[in-house]
């Protein structure tokens, strides 16, 4: 994965929703129309940067249960040399400071990252102190790549190129660590009774996930009924847990 273009020029940013529009950000504003439609059922915000997360989007996520208590915040690193190398915005600290407020003012609040492993000059320095990161901060969903080198980015001419093998070693490190991570979050759900809308049904089961996972990249919950169909939602009891799946029975 190559590094990001200054988060200000990039559109990919959903919190800069508006800035084209309205020479502002305008995401809030946006949300507060759509949940006024009567047949949405959930909405999720995925890619936004953290540093540009506000106080008026804290409050529509936290007041709206439409909107999904699920932020998709991707960090990259957590050291500020590489952060700065990598033209990210804000140092660890302030990151950790909008995590604190995210999970202080919106109600039990899934948050996901992704991360960079191998980025021209990270040292053992460096990723250590990005393992510490992932370890405290604990988020509940995460995932990782390893940096790629590509022709015409600034990166791919930076001094310190790193070996294939040493990107594969950090990035089954952070894995490691994460897996941990997930299997406990995920048993914390066991007992719980969950909203799972249904993604797909085979011969043995049907897969769903629930307001707290994204399509495709998150947890899948397992129920043993081919009777459901697909973009229904029904209520779960969840009987197992594992790093990245929940079983789950119909309430």
């Amino acid at each position: 994965m190559q590094e990001r273009k200054p988060s200000t020029r990039d559109t990919r940013d959903t919190t800069r929703y508006g800035t084209d529009i309205y020479n502002k950000p305008a995401l809030a504003k946006l949300l507060k129309n759509l949940v006024k439609i009567n047949d949405l059922k959930w909405l999720r915000i995925l890619y936004s940067y953290p540093e540009h997360i506000d106080n008026e989007l804290i409050e529509i996520i936290s007041a709206e249960s439409k909107i999904c208590n699920y932020l998709d915040i991707p960090i990259q690193h957590a050291a500020n040399r590489i952060r700065k190398l990598m033209n990210r915005e804000g140092k660890k600290l302030e990151l950790i400071e909008i995590i604190n407020r995210l999970r202080k003012n919106i109600c039990n609040p899934v948050l996901r990252t992704s991360l960079i492993t191998g980025f021209p000059g990270e040292s053992e320095g460096d990723f250590r102190e990005l393992m510490d990161f992932v370890k405290s901060v604990e988020f509940d969903r995460l995932g990782v790549f390893k940096y790629s080198r590509e022709e015409g980015t600034p990166a791919a001419d930076f001094d310190g190129q790193i070996d294939e093998s040493i990107k594969q070693r950090r990035y089954n490190q952070i894995m490691e660590i994460q897996q941990q991570i997930s299997l406990k979050k995920n048993k914390s759900y066991v007992a719980r009774e969950l909203d799972i809308i249904i993604d797909e049904v085979d011969k043995n089961y049907a897969y769903g996930r629930s307001r707290y996972d994204a399509p495709e990249i998150d947890n899948q919950v397992l129920i043993e009924d081919t009777t459901l169909k697909i973009g229904e939602i029904v209520n779960c009891k969840i009987k197992k847990a594992y790093e990245y799946d929940l079983v789950g029975e119909i309430k």
